[in-house]
């Protein structure tokens, strides 16, 4: 995956309701294409992820290699973290 813009995306889940907390907003890669291949850093790259508003437990969970990616203005609740880096990434700016 590569060349990839996500912008304003908003958490509407009513945790008030009773309607359960994701864990992410948004999820960035994955370790396996499949059971061919592992995904390699460089795989994906070239993501823009803008505003990003937030109930889930994290804004922006990076679950696969990533490389030369911005994510910017992502707002989470108190409880939240902003961001969830489990993969190895390269030129990656989170603001």
């Amino acid at each position: 995956m590569h060349d990839i813009r996500v912008l304003d995306v908003v958490d509407t889940t009513d945790i008030a309701k009773g309607e359960p907390r994701a864990s992410a907003v948004i999820r960035l890669g994955d370790t396996n294409y499949s059971s061919i291949r592992r995904a390699d850093l460089g795989d994906m790259h070239d993501i823009f992820v803008d505003g990003v508003t937030c109930r889930a437990k994290c804004g922006v969970r990076i679950s696969g290699p990533l490389s030369d990616t911005v994510i910017r203005d992502v707002t989470v609740p108190a409880d939240a973290r902003k961001y969830d880096i489990t993969a190895p990434t390269q030129k990656v700016v989170t603001e």
